[in-house]
């Protein structure tokens, strides 16, 4: 019999295989719209952008809300 535990080690197993496989598959469709960007001159994003995971738009907009008059002035 299968203990709860047990389970969940091979359910988290399981996960991190497909979750690997996942990104082996998003890696190389990133590749390709890699190429395509630079090819055409487009500002390339991230890998974490790309399979949103990081969304660097919005961290600069909470990065300069935080800033001061002065520090905008100066910046």
């Amino acid at each position: 019999m299968t203990t709860i535990n047990e389970a969940k080690a091979v359910a988290a197993r399981i996960k991190a295989i497909h979750e690997k496989r996942w990104r082996e598959e998003q890696r190389e469709a990133y590749y390709g719209y890699r190429a395509e960007a630079r090819a055409c001159g487009y500002e390339v994003m991230s890998f974490e952008e790309f399979i949103g995971e990081r969304d660097l738009k919005a961290e600069f907009a909470e990065y300069y809300a935080e800033m001061t008059e002065m520090e905008l002035a100066t910046y």
